[in-house]
């Protein structure tokens, strides 16, 4: 005969346990979620273009699936994105949803050629698991001729004005977590960028991060990365790397990228370059802050 009795977690929270019956299952941790199974349909191959358009078939009826913030892309280069969903079409057994991503820069080039995979998106701080295997449930390869742009010329100042829009690099924060709790297959290492952004206009400005560069060398602007976006409210990089600033606002902004330089660099500096543009101009600004590392 099953029973439903009440415990305590470690932090002294009630907590309702049940017997086992091929549900959800709540803990004092987050609840375990098994999704549906999902399809994509889109184009195998990408030779250009500012945008990836493609259909995810998700075997579901539950509007909590028709969120692109369920779904993210991951390519080279530390590309994370979150999927945009511009249209749904739920029926009684599955839905249709028409997607969108943003190239990892301007515009796709030879630069982000690779393999492209789409699947759940990952949270390791929402209450909500999905219990999903790490294969992908969609992929798609880009191969463009189009030359990428040079990189910003150095030496570059914490801070630069180009157009309406101002940028301050403020701060440099990049640390490697070696803590137990963190998985052993996680990227450990992470970088928090803190910026001002200023509209000095009197229209809405429109500012998106092109751009971002990691070296270990003064001299050299370094490795071009696409890892780095606006960090999210629950910590990780969101993929957004749009935003909007109102006629004279000034915003502090911060950036994150997971994984984006290597391990084994503790305590030595690391330079960061991000460019900016806004109403066709663009802005490029660099600073540096030494590795730490936490145990």
């Amino acid at each position: 005969m099953s029973r439903t009795s009440f415990g305590a977690d470690a932090s002294g929270r009630t907590c309702l346990l049940e017997p086992l019956e091929g549900r959800c299952l709540f803990s004092s941790v987050g609840i375990a979620v098994v999704p549906p199974p999902v399809r994509m349909l889109g184009r195998p191959l990408v030779t250009g273009g500012t945008e990836y358009a493609f259909s995810l078939v998700v075997f579901s009826s539950r509007p909590a699936y028709t969120s692109g913030s369920m779904f993210e892309v991951r390519g080279p280069n530390g590309y994370v994105a979150p999927v945009e969903v511009t249209r749904a079409r739920v029926g009684q057994s599955h839905s249709l949803l028409a997607c969108r991503v943003d190239a990892p820069g301007v515009e796709f080039d030879r630069s982000d050629n690779g393999l492209y995979t789409v699947g759940w998106r990952s949270d390791p701080r929402a209450v909500t698991t999905l219990t999903t295997s790490s294969t992908p449930f969609g992929r798609f390869r880009v191969f463009s001729s189009v030359a990428p742009e040079a990189p910003p010329a150095l030496p570059l100042s914490d801070r630069a004005t180009a157009g309406a829009l101002s940028v301050t690099l403020d701060r440099v924060y990049a640390w490697c977590d070696h803590m137990p709790i963190v998985p052993p297959d996680a990227r450990r290492q992470y970088l928090i960028l803190s910026t001002t952004l200023k509209n000095n206009s009197d229209r809405p400005l429109e500012v998106t991060l092109s751009r971002s560069y990691v070296s270990f060398d003064e001299n050299d602007v370094g490795q071009e990365t696409h890892g780095i976006s606006i960090k999210s409210p629950t910590g990780p990089p969101s993929g957004v790397k749009t935003l909007v600033l109102q006629p004279g606002e000034e915003r502090v902004v911060q950036f994150r990228g997971d994984g984006v330089y290597p391990e084994d660099r503790h305590g030595q500096r690391l330079y960061v370059t991000l460019e900016f543009t806004a109403g066709g101009a663009t802005a490029a600004v660099r600073n540096s802050g030494v590795v730490m590392v936490s145990h």
